[in-house]
């Protein structure tokens, strides 16, 4: 669907068209939109794409936050929370992402 949509946008010149998505992050490995976006977001921003527009605005912690690390964990989320980490419940979020049920690779994400 994404792609059929995505062509049919440049069909419509008098509409001025574009499209809106929205995602929480991608699985890695998982392809998937957000992921093609995220990739075409870097490659733009690294002169590597011509005459792409796109506004991309992401917010992602460093990739080697240890997640033992309650101070590490705090700073972390409130960089991808931005303002609204003042009205999360960060102590919940550490609990899970400490909880042995759940995946690193899903705290991550």
């Amino acid at each position: 669907m994404y792609a059929t949509v995505r062509r049919n946008l440049d069909k419509r010149k008098i509409a001025e068209p574009w499209s809106l998505e929205t995602s929480t992050m991608y699985l890695p490995g998982e392809d998937s939109v957000a992921k093609e976006t995220h990739r075409a977001a870097r490659d733009m921003d690294a002169g590597l794409l011509r005459d792409v527009r796109l506004l991309f605005d992401h917010r992602e912690a460093p990739p080697d936050v240890d997640l033992s690390n309650r101070d590490d964990l705090i700073e972390a989320l409130h960089e991808v929370y931005g303002p609204f980490a003042a009205v999360m419940d960060l102590d919940r979020l550490i609990r899970s992402i400490w909880d042995p049920r759940n995946r690193p690779e899903d705290s991550r994400r």
